[in-house]
């Protein structure tokens, strides 16, 4: 097991973890591969994605779990009965774990909750992102790919993604945070979002510019190449 050069916020479970995704997308493949036409939006969902509001008093940094929740409602898997227990669950058995909570939720522990729920998930990103960002022309053959698997392979397929962003970005009014929020259409250069930033900093679904939401998911503050354009993929 590599430990050695794990950041001090994974533990050696979660780290392992990190060293086996060099095969990530071999079991992720595509659900819907070739059954939509480029450009054509699937519904392969039970219900629409929504917004998910509902809160635990006492509990912050909870927005991987709000994500996870409106994942696992879309899909018809709510077994609690109600929005309330749903998130009381999540939060009491898979609560937020990196820095103790107060740096929110690992990925493989929003992957846990989704598979507690009857969902198969993983989490896929772009490695290596090189310094200069977009603007770096060897940085762009990795992030053309990942961005069609994950836009036309997956969510226009009707399997929505949860993504990591930059807070700021998609509606917080401090920003300088990663946010967890659900992607689930790209169409006409709009990206369609659930659980971005509204008034007061409520979570609401709503539509950004296709090219912010792709600056926002880059995520270009944080220090670990792994969290850019991380991205945990979905399928029941």
């Amino acid at each position: 097991m590599n430990t050695a050069t794990a950041p001090q916020w994974f533990d050696a479970d979660a780290w392992q973890q990190v060293t086996d995704t060099q095969a990530r997308y071999a079991d992720q493949q595509p659900p819907a591969a070739g059954a939509e036409p480029e450009g054509r939006i699937g519904t392969a969902y039970v219900n629409e994605p929504e917004a998910f509001t509902t809160t635990v008093p006492g509990v912050t940094n909870t927005c991987g779990q709000a994500a996870a929740a409106s994942i696992i409602k879309c899909w018809g898997k709510n077994r609690h009965g109600s929005d309330e227990a749903l998130m009381q669950h999540l939060c009491s058995q898979y609560p937020p774990d990196l820095f103790g909570g107060g740096a929110g939720t690992s990925p493989w522990r929003i992957i846990e909750m989704l598979k507690d729920h009857g969902l198969r998930a993983g989490s896929v990103f772009i490695e290596p992102w090189l310094p200069g960002g977009f603007m770096n022309p060897a940085n762009q053959p990795a992030w053309h790919a990942h961005r069609h698997a994950v836009e036309e392979s997956w969510i226009n397929a009707g399997y929505p993604a949860i993504i990591l962003a930059d807070s700021g970005l998609v509606g917080h009014s401090q920003g300088w945070s990663a946010h967890w929020l659900v992607y689930h259409r790209s169409s006409g250069g709009q990206a369609s979002l659930c659980n971005m930033f509204g008034a007061n900093n409520r979570y609401i679904k709503g539509t950004l510019p296709s090219s912010k939401l792709h600056e926002a998911w880059e995520v270009r503050f944080l220090p670990l190449p792994l969290m850019r354009f991380h991205t945990i993929l979905i399928q029941p």
